[in-house]
């Protein structure tokens, strides 16, 4: 990845803050036994993607997205995200998010892991069958099981549209190599 694309050291400590921050309030530190929340500032959104993920409660991804300050997750022109919950996220713990968000090499692999050459839609993953993300993990796509899974984790929300280039598919967790 260009160095011009790296969030500085204290960039990714507040990101990774806030992260933990976001974690901590949807585990119920909202009074009413409830999630509460996290005001987003409009002005540090960086992309689209970033903007569709946060639009859709997708606010790790799209805080890791808008961390790495990527317009988009592959070099083609078009891509399929496969994108971990924020329920995903948080089964990782507080200390392990702010450690991934703190180290932007290791969060770049993790989303890497995560995406895929192309756009397709829920309905063409099953002609697909073997997917090839762009760190080089291969994924089988099942759709026998119920819900469907991807590399073996349950897709729980299909086909939201990133714009003309992107789709993305919620999973339940983090596709671990």
């Amino acid at each position: 990845m260009p160095s011009t694309m790296r969030p500085t050291r204290a960039a990714r400590r507040t990101i990774a803050f806030a992260a933990a921050a976001i974690v901590v309030a949807s585990c119920g530190a909202g009074g009413d036994g409830g999630a509460a929340t996290v005001p987003v500032d409009d002005a540090e959104r960086s992309s689209e993607l970033a903007d569709v993920l946060r639009a859709h409660g997708l606010e790790s991804a799209s805080s890791a997205v808008d961390a790495l300050g990527l317009d988009s997750l592959s070099d083609a022109a078009e891509y399929t995200f496969f994108v971990p919950s924020d329920e995903a996220f948080q089964s990782l713990g507080a200390d392990e998010i702010a450690e991934l968000f703190d180290d932007s090499d290791r969060l770049g692999d993790v989303l890497r892991d995560h995406v895929v050459t192309g756009r397709i839609p829920f309905g063409e993953l099953a002609g697909v069958g073997e997917l090839t993300t762009a760190d080089g993990l291969v994924l089988t796509f099942d759709g026998a099981s119920d819900p469907p899974t991807v590399g073996g984790v349950r897709i729980v929300e299909v086909d939201i549209e990133v714009g003309t280039s992107g789709v993305v598919h919620v999973i339940d967790r983090l596709v671990v190599p």
